[in-house]
């Protein structure tokens, strides 16, 4: 593959990005996934956490449009 054709795909990939990362200010479509793989954090504490407070990650991420 070229360079042209990966700097397309990545190009392609970063407009398919749902959310922007507050923290980080990264692209991401999957919130979740972004938190445990960027963040470090663990599933069964954001589980945890979002059982007592379901709008825990909500300031954290902004929609893209």
């Amino acid at each position: 593959m070229s360079n042209r054709s990966v700097s397309i795909l990545v190009k392609m990939e970063k407009n398919m990005a749902k959310y922007t990362c507050k923290s980080c200010k990264t692209d991401c479509d999957d919130i979740t996934e972004h938190m445990t793989k960027v963040h470090k954090f663990s599933k069964w504490i954001m589980e945890l956490q979002l059982k007592t407070n379901p709008n825990t990650y909500k300031n954290c991420f902004e929609k893209k449009v």
